[in-house]
C-alpha cells in the first residue's frame, strides 16, 4: 500500500520528494484521504484516484504533469464513502504480549504469554466465520491430546460465550456467526514453559587506572527466526544518581537509525533499534565515570534494572497461529468477503534484573 500511495502521489503530483509534499499538501492529504476511508484500505490505483482527485498540484510542477480531465462525479462523496464502508469484510488478530524477567547471565526467572483471538467484522447477511487455529499446544489437564517436551500448556482458557466450541477438543476449530463489531474470541494464559524472543545479558568491566569508572555491558540476542523482524525495540536502564558522564558504544555498529543516549537529568541509558532481525545479537558498551569512587559490593545494587520494549508482527511467542479462517454465506446472496489475518508479540513487563 505505502508503494501505491508513493505512486499515485509521484503520478498525480509530478514527483515525491520532501519540497513537493511540504508544497502540495492539499493534494498529499486528499490522495490518503481516498486511499484509507475509515481506518480501511480502499484502493492505491491511480485512474481510481484521477476520477476523485480534485486539488491540482504546486503551479511548479503542473507543466511536467498529464492529468486527464476529471470526470464528474454522479454521486456525492458521502455516497461515495458509504459504498466503501458497506464491503463485506472481516479481520482476525492473534495478539500476544510477553513478560519476562531475567538475572545478569540470561535466565529466565519469571515468563509469562497471555494471548487474544480478536475478532472485527463488517461482514453482511448471515454467514457463518470459522477460525482453525494451529500449533503444537495443549490446555492443562485436558484429556485425549498427547504431550511432549516442546508441548505449549495452555494454564488458562477462555471463550466467549457465542463461541462454538465443539470441535476445538480435535479440530482446533472455533465458530461463531459475526455480528458488526469486535469481539474477544479466546483468551489464554501460559506460565514458564514460554518461548521467550529475546534473551538479556549483563555484566561490568572495571578500568584498575580508574576507580571511578566502570563499563556496563549489556547484551541482546533475538531468539526468533531470521526471516522475522522485531519492530521499534528499545531499552532503558537507570545509573546510579552521582554519575557524572557516560558515554556509549554499539556493537555491531550496522544500522544508521539505531542509537544510544545518555539522559543526564534522568541518569538514564536509552538504547532504541527500530529494526532487530531474528537470530541476531547486539551490544552496549556503557562507559560511566562517578563523582567518587564505586562501593564493589553493592555495585549491582546502585544499578536500575534493564527495561525492554518490542513488537514483532507475523510471528507468536507461543507458536498458536491462524491456520485457516473461512466465511459461509448461508444465503448465497454475497460476494465473496475480504479476509485479514494478522499475528503480533508484545512487551508486557520484559526486564533484567543487574
Amino acid at each position: 500500500m505505502l508503494n501505491g500511495i508513493i505512486s499515485g502521489v509521484n503520478e498525480l503530483g509530478g514527483g515525491f520528494g520532501e519540497t513537493l509534499i511540504r508544497r502540495n499538501l492539499g493534494l498529499v492529504y486528499e490522495i490518503l484521504d481516498e486511499v484509507v476511508v475509515a481506518g480501511v484500505p480502499v484502493s492505491t490505483d491511480v485512474e481510481f484516484l484521477r476520477e476523485v482527485i480534485y486539488n491540482e498540484p504546486d503551479a511548479e510542477w503542473k507543466s511536467s504533469i498529464e492529468r486527464k480531465p476529471l470526470k464528474q462525479r454522479t454521486e456525492s462523496i458521502i455516497t461515495h464513502e458509504q459504498k466503501l464502508i458497506s464491503r463485506s469484510e472481516v479481520f482476525v488478530d492473534l495478539l500476544e504480549t510477553v513478560t519476562g524477567t531475567f538475572n545478569p547471565s540470561g535466565e529466565a526467572l519469571r515468563s509469562e504469554i497471555e494471548g487474544s483471538l480478536i475478532m472485527k467484522s463488517f461482514l453482511k447477511g448471515d454467514p457463518e466465520l470459522q477460525v482453525q487455529l494451529s500449533g503444537n499446544f495443549s490446555i492443562l489437564n485436558e484429556e485425549g491430546h498427547k504431550t511432549s517436551y516442546e508441548t505449549v500448556i495452555l494454564d488458562q482458557l477462555n471463550f466467549h460465550e457465542r463461541v462454538d466450541t465443539t470441535d476445538f477438543s480435535n479440530h482446533r476449530t472455533l465458530k461463531i456467526e459475526p455480528k458488526d463489531g469486535e469481539i474477544t474470541l479466546m483468551k489464554y494464559r501460559i506460565e514458564d514453559n514460554t518461548r521467550l524472543p529475546f534473551r538479556i545479558f549483563t555484566c561490568f568491566d572495571d578500568f584498575p587506572e580508574d576507580d571511578r569508572a566502570t563499563e556496563v555491558v549489556v547484551r541482546i540476542r533475538a531468539d526468533f527466526p531470521g526471516h522475522v523482524t522485531a519492530q521499534a525495540c528499545s531499552l532503558s536502564f537507570s545509573l546510579p544518581k552521582y554519575t557524572l558522564s557516560a558515554s556509549n558504544t554499539i556493537t555491531p555498529d550496522t544500522a544508521a537509525d539505531e542509537k544510544a543516549s545518555f539522559d543526564f537529568d534522568s541518569k538514564t541509558i536509552n538504547w532504541t533499534i527500530p529494526k532487530f532481525v531474528g537470530c541476531t545479537e547486539k551490544t552496549l558498551h556503557t562507559k560511566v565515570l562517578l563523582e567518587h569512587a564505586i562501593d564493589r559490593s553493592n555495585e549491582f545494587e546502585e544499578m536500575g534494572q534493564v527495561d525492554v520494549r518490542f513488537q514483532i508482527a507475523n510471528w507468536t511467542s507461543s507458536g498458536i497461529g491462524i491456520a485457516k479462517l473461512k466465511v459461509f454465506d448461508r444465503t448465497c446472496t454475497h460476494n465473496a468477503p475480504k479476509k485479514w489475518v494478522r499475528h503480533l508479540t508484545a512487551s508486557e513487563n520484559y526486564s533484567q534484573r543487574f
